[in-house]
């Protein structure tokens, strides 16, 4: 996705001093844009991009329900599959 690559090459050493880094640079891209802004980056997505956000949010709200239910640690490292980019 275009959009990553100009993120990544932006923010490049942001993202890479710590662990939280990308989560701090996306919430401070998204932190001012409202429903219709993020509505309009959806629907710039292709179907294969749309699939894998989709599926990193439900993975990602899976692994923190396990993690309020005491049933894993919240950072636990995870495979991360290969195809997805």
């Amino acid at each position: 996705m275009k959009f990553v690559d100009d993120v990544f090459k932006l923010y490049r050493e942001q993202l890479a001093e710590h662990p939280d880094g990308p989560l701090e640079v996306v919430l401070q891209l998204f932190s001012d844009h409202d429903r219709h802004d993020l509505m309009r980056f959806i629907e710039g997505m292709s179907d294969e991009e749309l699939f894998q956000m989709v599926s990193l949010y439900v993975v990602e709200m899976l692994k923190q329900k396990l993690s309020q239910e005491g049933l894993r640690p919240l950072r636990e490292p995870y495979a991360v599959d290969p195809n997805i980019h």
